[in-house]
């Protein structure tokens, strides 16, 4: 799926970063945990309350400073469509002290074949096996990459 990280991107440059007194951060991050693959952007920025947050991936209309504000639904929403509901963005935030976003997808091998099945499209929504049947991500180990 290309492009998912680049609307996380753009909101903690707009959002965290729009504000802030001193010299602000951005860090990108991504690690293997077991069958999952997670890819992080966090900011030192403002942040938000949590209750806040959660409420950024529900798609309910609320005014916005910069865009059409429907950025990270749509890269939730295409997440959950193509690898299952157990997959898409987890936001962790805190006043004053920044957004963590997180993009969950499950671990895939990777291969010719692989490529060409996610590229297609025929990922099945289980987030677990290849529309060819084949198993996804059985190794169970964990790698870090900062």
């Amino acid at each position: 799926m290309k492009l998912v990280p680049q609307p996380l991107l753009e909101n903690a440059i707009y959002y965290g970063m729009e504000f802030m007194d001193g010299e602000g951060e951005i860090h990108v991050r991504g690690y293997r945990k077991e069958n999952d693959v997670y890819l992080e952007v966090e900011d030192n920025g403002l942040g938000m309350p949590e209750e806040e947050a959660a409420e950024l991936l529900n798609g309910k209309e609320r005014p916005h400073k910069h865009g059409s504000g429907v950025g990270l639904v749509n890269v939730h929403s295409r997440l959950k469509l193509r690898f299952g509901d157990q997959y898409g963005l987890i936001i962790k935030s805190c006043p004053d002290e920044g957004m963590l976003v997180q993009i969950h997808i499950p671990y895939t091998p990777y291969t010719a074949e692989t490529q060409k099945i996610l590229e297609s499209g025929k990922y099945s929504q289980s987030g677990k096996t290849m529309s060819d049947g084949s198993r996804t991500g059985d190794t169970g180990s964990q790698e870090e990459t900062k």
